[in-house]
């Protein structure tokens, strides 16, 4: 029985080895139907491939450039592709490629987000949400992502091929309150952790659940691991959050040598222990056996969405987590099962789905072994 567990560990790191190469090495074509369908041109002709511009002929003999240029978002590169005028004015801005979280990321289209903040301005200024732009609430890192690639594109086209001088919006590290709140939320942990006060350790629960669940809607998932592991990464100037808060936790978990990401941050994790206290319905009883057979299901749960995301090239296929349900009030497909299932079964069971069925903690494991095996090494040398 050993051998065959040996066994189908060494395929399943095989395959999740080769679609992490695929991701990597497989080659994307730009789609010509996608140029095909624009009504403002009647021909273009590529002029430049990093990045990639084409000049377009107007159906008014005049002439101007299309380029397309990405910002990593939340989870993904955005890929847009802006169309501008001879005299530096944005004709249309259309999206190209992404892979955000659907439900977030049509808030942009349903505001009008492109027609609203770029369609017939001029390039001159800039585009930037901490500036000129107006940001999507719900899809504020989404929404940034979309004005620096335009910004990116567009900046690129007037300094190459219009002579224009192009305002610089970025460079410049934005502190708000979400990062003094994340902050905040380490100290709390650390003080709450080496003084073993369990007072304390529900205040931070309860702070975790309500201000950086609800109100903030910050919390690590599956994706934030996907997108370190490929490079893909959010501009820090705009995203200062994602970095305090993952490469935070990271480093918390790692300095401790503890979980302290699950035990004190998650507020999806908070929920279920706060709803598991109040409901006092503990008779319910697991066996050890299966609960040792469920205990693989989020470890294969995290193999094969890591596997379908590298081969689809689609970080979006690694989130089914229900997190976004509770805290963002928007979910997709399986997570309106996963919900409920976890709900119901967390008032019998604690922290049910973190331990039966959660990518995050699992990864979090992951990262402590290895942790370990190092710390052993270099005992020893």
């Amino acid at each position: 029985m050993n051998k065959v567990n040996h066994i189908i560990s060494i395929l399943a790191v095989l395959i999740a080895l080769i679609s992490y190469a695929f991701y990597f090495f497989s080659n994307e074509t730009m789609n010509k139907a996608f140029l095909d369908q624009y009504e403002e041109f009647s021909s273009y002709e590529m002029i430049n491939t990093n990045p990639i511009v084409y000049q377009v002929d107007f159906k008014n003999d005049e002439s101007g450039y299309l380029v397309f240029s990405s910002e990593y978002g939340y989870q993904s590169d955005i890929v847009m592709a802006t169309l501008v005028d001879n005299t530096g004015s944005i004709i249309n801005v259309k999206m190209y490629s992404e892979n955000e979280t659907k439900v977030f990321f049509e808030r942009l289209y349903n505001k009008a987000f492109f027609k609203k903040n770029f369609h017939g301005k001029p390039i001159k200024n800039g585009f930037s949400i901490l500036t000129n732009v107006d940001g999507v609430s719900g899809a504020t890192i989404s929404s940034g992502a979309v004005s620096k690639a335009v910004h990116n594109g567009s900046e690129f086209i007037g300094k190459k091929y219009l002579n224009i001088d192009i305002s610089n919006p970025y460079g410049i590290i934005q502190f708000g309150m979400v990062d003094a709140a994340i902050i905040t939320m380490f100290v709390l942990v650390l003080i709450a952790h080496f003084t073993k006060n369990k007072n304390l350790r529900t205040l931070t629960l309860v702070y975790f659940f309500t201000l950086m669940g609800l109100k903030f809607v910050q919390f690590i998932s599956y994706s934030n691991f996907i997108s370190f592991v490929t490079f893909n990464f959010p501009s820090i100037y705009e995203n200062l959050r994602w970095y305090l808060l993952f490469v935070g936790s990271v480093a918390l978990v790692m300095f401790t040598g503890k979980n302290l990401y699950c035990t004190y941050i998650c507020p999806f994790g908070a929920m279920q222990q706060m709803e598991f206290k109040f409901a006092k319905l503990n008779f319910f009883k697991v066996s050890k056996n299966i609960k040792k057979m469920f205990k693989i299901l989020p470890g294969f749960i995290a193999w094969f969405a890591f596997v379908l995301a590298m081969f689809s090239k689609d970080i979006t296929a690694a989130n089914y987590e229900p997190f976004s349900l509770v805290f963002g009030r928007v979910g997709l497909g399986v997570q309106w099962i996963l919900l409920p299932v976890t709900v119901f079964m967390s008032l019998f069971l604690m922290t049910y789905y973190c331990n039966y069925g959660c990518p995050v903690g699992f990864t979090w494991k992951i990262l402590l072994k290895i942790r370990r095996k190092v710390k052993r090494i270099v005992w020893r040398n």
